[in-house]
């Protein structure tokens, strides 16, 4: 089936979700509560200032796909995925055994790992901020990054040619 999510606020989100199996669980009132989904393929695309920022369409898929939403407004509170989860904006890629939306941020738990052009980062956990592509990376964090290419912001310790690998329990990104 396929679930199309219309905004209706400028700073909503047009969504199009895909799956093989949707159930969907309904409170009082008839509001929705939960929807399950197998096979999950969603297609975000970017509101009119996230345009304007040159935001583009994300993409997810995985296994399974839980939402659960507030009875009272309607609105999605969390959103989990799991098995083989994997999120694609532009040059940017998520994968992990499970993500958890809530409120704009991602949780990638368990073989967590994203990357970009310029590199990639493994842990245990990755908390990620999606706008901002901000991330704390925990556990058994092993990262590879190639240089910048503005001379100015290189150090003058590294090798402009080589990346740079790191390891360590914790890593911030802002």
């Amino acid at each position: 089936g396929t679930l199309e999510i219309q905004p209706n606020v400028a700073t909503s989100h047009h969504r199009v979700l895909d799956g093989s199996l949707m159930t969907m669980f309904y409170g009082e009132q008839n509001h929705l509560q939960q929807l399950n989904v197998s096979d999950a393929k969603t297609r975000t695309d970017p509101n009119a200032a996230e345009v304007k920022r040159n935001r583009t369409v994300s993409t997810t898929s995985s296994k399974g796909l839980v939402a659960h939403f507030d009875p009272k407004t309607g609105h999605m509170d969390t959103t989990e995925q799991s098995g083989n989860f994997i999120w694609k904006e532009d040059d940017r890629t998520a994968v992990a055994s499970k993500a958890t939306l809530d409120s704009d941020k991602i949780v990638l738990d368990t073989g967590a790992r994203m990357s970009d052009a310029s590199g990639s980062t493994r842990a245990n956990v990755i908390h990620m901020d999606e706008h901002s592509g901000d991330f704390t990376a925990e556990g058994k964090v092993t990262s590879s990054r190639m240089p910048e290419r503005d001379e100015r912001r290189n150090a003058q310790m590294l090798n402009g040619d080589e990346p740079l690998n790191a390891q360590a329990d914790r890593k911030s990104v802002v």
